[in-house]
């Protein structure tokens, strides 16, 4: 026979009505974007359908639908001349970091003018939770390689730093060492970059650096020695515990495959940071648009992945 005391039934619901509600964990998608020489005037409102690769005219409404189609938190970007370019492209939505590059080469006011920085959700600013840091020095000799860096205040209180970075191009698949004075000049930016990532190693706190390395890493794994390998230049430092977590690696780009199938933009990260990434979360972000047209996006897709991060 059951028996309820009808005193205790209602004490124990309102134990558990007031008992703390579990907070949920939090979702954060990265994303990095290699916009291909995106600035003004000739990122127009849109393009003509018979716009030549001279013109760089960019279509506009097919970067912004690629932009709601990523619909990241926060996207490390690379190749943007100009806060009103990258304006265009991610709208009001987002709050733009740019790295300095224009104030330590003044006389760089053309379209040649490359530029990394960040587009993060205005929600997160609003919060609180973004800091925006010194950008990294990659390459003292010309000033011209700088790693825009910010940091993301994630739900667990820790701060996750987060580099973009556009490596010198020339030097995807060379020897690495003494080959040329491209890979000489991405050896150059590969130490310091490798700095960067000791320092944070040490420091103990979660980090990624993202963006458009200038090397095929899976080719390099597969044809190189370890000692000529940059991803070795990268890991050995003076911490000597470092393991780097490399996305994407071991699958083919299909950006334009018809083009290449092997990837420059990636995303590099370390144990810290390891858990959190979602298994399988990884995307390489198409444009509505058929290769014909190729140059009005970009040569480069947008790469993105998931966090989750348990509350803290």
């Amino acid at each position: 026979m059951f028996r309820c005391n009808l005193k205790s039934a209602v004490f124990a619901l309102s134990l558990f009505m007031l008992a703390p509600t579990p907070a949920a964990a939090e979702t954060l998608t990265l994303a990095s974007w290699n916009l291909e020489w995106l600035g003004a005037p000739q990122s127009g409102p849109a393009c003509d359908a018979d716009a030549t690769e001279e013109t760089r005219c960019k279509d506009m409404a097919a970067l912004q639908r690629t932009m709601r189609a990523v619909n990241a938190d926060v996207i490390a970007f690379q190749e943007v001349k100009s806060p009103a370019a990258a304006a265009a492209v991610f709208g009001e939505d987002y709050v733009l970091y740019f790295s300095d590059r224009a104030h330590r080469n003044p006389q760089r006011t053309d379209d040649s003018e490359q530029r990394t920085g960040f587009a993060v959700a205005k929600r997160l600013v609003e919060a609180g939770r973004v800091m925006d840091l010194p950008d990294r020095i990659l390459r003292r000799s010309t000033y011209t390689r700088l790693g825009a860096e910010t940091a993301i205040r994630l739900s667990d209180g820790r701060w996750l730093h987060l580099l973009s970075v556009h490596l010198k191009s020339g030097c995807s698949g060379g020897l690495f060492i003494g080959t040329s004075d491209a890979c000489e000049d991405l050896r150059a930016e590969t130490l310091t970059l490798a700095d960067w990532i000791d320092e944070r190693e040490m420091a103990g706190v979660p980090y990624m650096a993202l963006g458009d390395f200038n090397r095929r890493f899976d080719e390099e794994a597969a044809g190189r020695p370890p000692e000529e390998r940059m991803m070795t230049a990268l890991e050995d430092g003076y911490h000597a515990d470092t393991r780097l977590t490399l996305i994407p690696s071991g699958r083919q780009a299909i950006c334009w495959p018809e083009d290449k199938t092997y990837f420059l933009d990636y995303m590099m990260f370390g144990e810290a940071l390891r858990p959190l990434v979602e298994a399988g979360s990884f995307i390489e972000h198409r444009y509505p648009v058929d290769s014909a047209r190729r140059h009005q996006a970009s040569d480069h897709c947008p790469i993105s992945v998931r966090l989750t991060v348990p509350a803290g």
